[in-house]
């Protein structure tokens, strides 16, 4: 039998043009573990206690994870665009489960979109009262708490969102991102505090270096798609690590 750990099956033991393949997936992992979690939650807690749990993970999880991996790529700003660069790079927006459509206004205003949302496709077939609990009642304080991570005045608000009205309605979902000084930061909520206490949130990765073919980084302008072919070999190491580390922080959360 090959021995795993002498053999070496770390991130780096893969080459660039693997780890392109690997990430897009690893963030679809992180995805889809969670929501198969849902269903256990749902037998145990009943619906509203699965939007409860749903909405704490993510508010205690998503701003730490972001600003890692805002530090990691060098994009770090308190811009609407950083914003839509945290959410390309998110286990709650897989790109090869929602479809994800940005345009960025100037500095404090923007829009995005979901041309295609997968969680949603899961979710209709069960009825409105679990469409709201998702588009709704977790999108509401969790999306703040994303946003909070790049800018304590952001605010996401829906312009249109399920139960879809027609029920073919497309972009399934439209948001606008709003800075301002005078919108009041949401509270940091105590399981939030609490997350951030862990040495998850301050563990050491794997250093990117500037050498070697592809970007080391998301300096920038916004990308309309993220093509991980493009960044170099330590950068998807590291992606892949911090992708791995988003998923034990939702499940810390």
């Amino acid at each position: 039998m090959v021995n795993p750990v002498r053999t070496g099956t770390s991130f780096a033991a893969h080459s660039r043009a693997d780890l392109a393949v690997l990430v897009p997936e690893l963030l679809l992992c992180g995805q889809l573990i969670d929501r198969s979690g849902m269903a256990h939650l749902i037998s145990a807690f009943g619906r509203e206690g699965m939007a409860q749990v749903a909405i704490e993970e993510w508010q205690a999880s998503s701003p730490w994870y972001t600003r890692r991996m805002q530090r990691a790529l060098r994009y770090e700003s308190d811009s609407v665009e950083t914003i839509f660069k945290g959410l390309q790079l998110d286990i709650g927006a897989p790109p090869q489960f929602m479809d994800f459509r940005y345009r960025v206004d100037d500095h404090d205003h923007g829009e995005f979109w979901l041309d295609h949302c997968g969680a949603l496709m899961d979710v209709e077939p069960l009825g409105d009262a679990y469409v709201t609990s998702m588009c709704h009642d977790i999108e509401d304080p969790t999306f703040d708490a994303t946003a909070l991570a790049t800018n304590p005045h952001a605010q996401v608000r829906p312009i249109h969102r399920p139960p879809r009205r027609p029920e073919d309605r497309n972009p399934h979902c439209a948001w606008t991102v709003v800075i301002d000084p005078s919108h009041v930061p949401p509270a940091v909520e105590p399981h939030t505090e609490a997350l951030g206490r862990t040495a998850a949130v301050a563990t050491e990765l794997s250093a990117i270096v500037e050498d070697g073919e592809g970007r080391p980084d998301y300096s920038g302008p916004l990308l309309s798609d993220v093509r991980f072919a493009d960044f170099s070999k330590s950068a998807l190491v590291r992606i892949a690590e911090e992708v791995c580390l988003q998923q034990h922080m939702l499940t810390l959360g």
